[in-house]
């Protein structure tokens, strides 16, 4: 008999210490809110950079983006921006070559690759 009202009391224990503490309500619909006023940035200034930017399937809170206008080293860049937990916002930026990306791991000189990229888009630019 006396197990019942124990498991009750744990179930009732279990469904209380599930339920997120109000701070990180606060937190996560915050990061709604910037995910949402980064869409719409992105929707206004993304077709000025010639880049088309679309919400991940995968990590709702990264928009992604291909250009591929205006390169001379490189076929594409693929912009990955995303929202943190933090409200920031964090761009990643990869190069890709024969529609893979290029991967300075695999590279038999990676610093020297490195080095030719950095050098080469500071010569584009003059």
């Amino acid at each position: 008999m006396r197990r019942i009202p124990m498991a009750v009391l744990f179930a009732l224990v279990m469904t209380f210490a599930a339920r997120p503490a109000p701070g990180q309500q606060n937190e996560s619909a915050a990061r709604i809110r910037t995910r949402e006023q980064v869409g719409q940035l992105l929707d206004k200034v993304g077709p000025s950079l010639h880049i088309t930017f679309r919400q991940s399937e995968k990590q709702p809170f990264n928009f992604v983006g291909l250009l591929k206008e205006g390169l001379i080293q490189a076929e594409s860049f693929e912009v990955v921006i995303g929202v943190t937990q933090n409200q920031t916002v964090g761009f990643r930026i990869y190069p890709r070559h024969k529609s893979g990306y290029i991967n300075i791991d695999k590279v038999k000189n990676g610093p020297g690759l490195m080095r030719l990229l950095l050098r080469l888009k500071y010569c584009e630019q003059r």
